[in-house]
């Protein structure tokens, strides 16, 4: 599963450099400090997370988006909205999802907030998780599920907000989850419709790449996709399941593009050192 292979990865060398915020002071992350937020976060999220409805039976909690096929038998995650730009944050979020076995809803902090609240409402989403965002409070106080807010620097760990056991391994578990993420469209010919992603999925597309494309020790990857499209997964997966360094751009820069184009030809090799 993706969590296996992500604390593999990173236990492998975890004073490697593994995450740097270009227009944030920039705010460098090693392996070992995500993989010590992954594991505090995933404890606090499972903690934070509301115990199933017993006032309906017969609702399982399930995405209103979700398209059940017939004679499926995975499990039935529940949904967990992610609420942070791209980010070492939004980065340990997600693989905190995962490694609670759930799903995770990534939500832009671009959209204007009915589309914010309506992605929540829609994927019956049973909590979210918002990191790094200055509006946050103005937008997610319409939103219909509990909101898990992130303060402060990742390396500070949630440990001392609560404890527990180990998290089961998701691939150890009795059933599969069914799917592991969902993605909204955009809505350019309608109302956006949620789509269901599986692990299985997000790892062959990672495999073939690998394949492909196979990254090695002095490769450094840009984390510079909305986190509102699905090519953006494979930009941070591949570097946190290679160790290998992600670069994340000033969140303004679509305002400058030559800035990005800079920051590839001539900053970053200075991330290596």
């Amino acid at each position: 599963c993706i969590s296996h292979a992500f604390d593999r990865a990173a236990r492998r060398d975890p004073a490697r450099l593994a995450v740097v915020h270009a227009g944030d002071g920039r705010r460098r992350f090693a392996c070992g400090d995500l993989l010590s937020a992954v594991s505090s976060l995933s404890r606090r999220i499972a903690a934070a997370l509301p115990r199933p409805s017993t006032d309906h039976p017969g609702d399982d909690g399930s995405p209103g988006c979700l398209d059940r096929h017939g004679g499926s038998t995975g499990a039935m995650p529940r949904l967990v909205g992610v609420y942070a730009s791209p980010s070492a944050e939004y980065v340990a979020a997600v693989l905190a999802v995962l490694r609670c076995g759930e799903a995770f809803l990534p939500l832009d902090p671009s959209w204007p907030e009915d589309r914010v609240w309506s992605a929540v409402s829609d994927s019956n989403a049973a909590l979210v998780v918002s990191a790094g965002v200055s509006h946050e409070d103005d937008v997610l106080k319409g939103c219909s599920c509990p909101v898990l807010r992130l303060n402060g620097d990742i390396r500070q760990g949630f440990d001392d907000v609560v404890g527990g056991d180990e998290l089961v391994w998701p691939c150890e578990r009795e059933r599969p989850r069914e799917f592991c993420y969902v993605m909204f469209t955009s809505g350019s010919t309608g109302r956006p419709k949620g789509v269901c992603g599986t692990e299985k999925g997000l790892l062959n597309r990672f495999l073939w790449m690998q394949r492909r494309n196979p990254l090695c020790s002095d490769d450094v990857l840009l984390f510079k996709t909305s986190v509102s499209f699905v090519d953006h997964l494979q930009e941070f997966l591949s570097a946190v399941l290679t160790s290998t360094t992600l670069v994340i751009p000033p969140i303004d820069w679509r305002a400058n593009p030559t800035s990005l184009a800079n920051l590839i030809k001539v900053t970053w090799p200075s991330y290596m050192h």
